[in-house]
């Protein structure tokens, strides 16, 4: 399945399960996790990984989140090159 990545990680990503998620913010007791629509979910951070942070990918097995580290590190990169396109003249 190919999906658009949403907030600021615009491009397409692979996957082979589940519902894709990144973490946007914590807010007090909950994870503010945007999915490829872009909507926006509260998820109590006691149903998210342990050392889960902003800017993880994080997919979504049934009741179950994981922390995807390939795509977070390739999101990441496409986040820097863009950052950097940015400030090249």
């Amino acid at each position: 399945m190919t999906e658009e990545v949403g907030l600021l990680g615009r491009g397409k990503i692979e996957w082979s399960f589940g519902m894709m998620y990144i973490v946007d913010r914590f807010e007090g007791k909950y994870g503010v996790l945007e999915d490829v629509d872009g909507v926006m979910t509260n998820v109590p951070i006691s149903d998210l990984p342990a050392g889960v942070r902003e800017g993880d990918v994080l997919v979504r097995d049934g009741q179950e989140y994981m922390v995807d580290a390939g795509k977070t590190e390739a999101r990441k990169k496409k986040m820097k090159e863009m950052m950097g396109e940015l400030w090249d003249d």
